[in-house]
């Protein structure tokens, strides 16, 4: 892993454009309608654009060794989240049940922890960041929107495979293992608008976080689902992968996207399924701003 002054180079960097997008939205410079558009946007053309990138890198046995750990890692950690979800807040009022449930399994990871770990670790680190993805946006379609009501219309696997990042993972894998070149007039399109995604991210993050109430922070279970989200889960991925002797490289990697805030996809399900909502953008809110204090001394921890 980089330097740690790198790690406050990059935090610092993420901040001041997060404040960016706070005070565009604080000054009405844009407006609610704006949130929805640019959210759409970085999701559907950006991010995957990003991942494509990140895959269109030369092949070697040990991309494709480390990329089967952190997708197997990725994977008992969607299964413990669930279970520790279940556990924690099974006695809870079913509104408060869904959220504080729906954000120990689906974390900020994608819009949050994709920038984050290219941020740190180049384009392997995103190489491994959208591999560790696919497994939590399975559950996230799956077992996190059951958490809140009866299951869509659609079946789950369909909005799964549907998901833009993941067909930019599935194209990505293709141009990875077939080393297939793509003109550059594509290469450099492709590029352009992936270099986008953490400028834009963390703005979106920024608009996001303008609603954000002071009292958040006095309300005890809101803390205590942070403690969960942001120091028990990433410590059990550390020493989970520390028994198991994974690769350095998988492991950071891991343990970074596995402390990151609950996804702002908490408090839109929980609007739409009439779930908590206040309380569900006070889990948001919360665990984002402590994630930009977590987040750098887990770096210290596992550098």
């Amino acid at each position: 892993m980089g330097e740690l002054s790198q790690v406050f180079t990059v935090q610092g960097i993420l901040f001041a454009l997060m404040f960016i997008g706070f005070l565009l939205r604080k000054r009405h410079v844009v407006e609610a309608g704006f949130q929805k558009g640019l959210t759409a946007l970085v999701i559907n053309v950006v991010l995957p654009c990003n991942i494509i990138t990140a895959f269109y890198v030369e092949f070697s046995m040990d991309t494709l060794v480390q990329s089967a750990q952190i997708f197997v890692v990725s994977l008992l950690v969607q299964l413990g989240c669930f279970l520790l979800a279940l556990a924690l807040y099974g006695r809870q009022s079913p509104q408060r049940r869904a959220v504080l449930q729906y954000g120990v399994i689906c974390s900020n990871a994608g819009l949050l922890g994709n920038p984050v770990a290219q941020g740190l670790f180049g384009a392997q680190g995103l190489l491994l960041a959208s591999i560790y993805l696919i497994p939590m946006r399975t559950a996230m379609w799956s077992l996190g929107v059951a958490m809140f009501a009866a299951p869509s219309k659609e079946k789950w696997w369909v909005k799964v495979l549907r998901h833009p990042c993941i067909i930019a993972v599935e194209i990505g894998m293709v141009l990875l293992v077939t080393q297939w070149k793509l003109p550059n007039v594509v290469v450099t399109l492709v590029g352009e608008l992936g270099d986008c995604t953490m400028a834009l991210s963390m703005v979106l993050i920024g608009i996001l976080l303008s609603d954000f109430q002071w009292k958040d922070f006095l309300n005890p279970q809101i803390l205590r689902f942070c403690v969960v989200r942001l120091v028990a889960i990433p410590l059990a991925v550390y020493l989970g992968c520390l028994v198991a002797n994974i690769d350095d490289l998988p492991m950071y990697v891991a343990v970074i996207m596995a402390a990151m805030p609950a996804g702002a996809t908490t408090a839109i399900i929980a609007s739409s399924e009439g779930g908590d909502v206040d309380f569900a953008v006070g889990c948001v809110t919360v665990s984002t701003l402590l994630s930009m204090i977590a987040i750098p001394i887990w770096c210290m921890v596992i550098g």
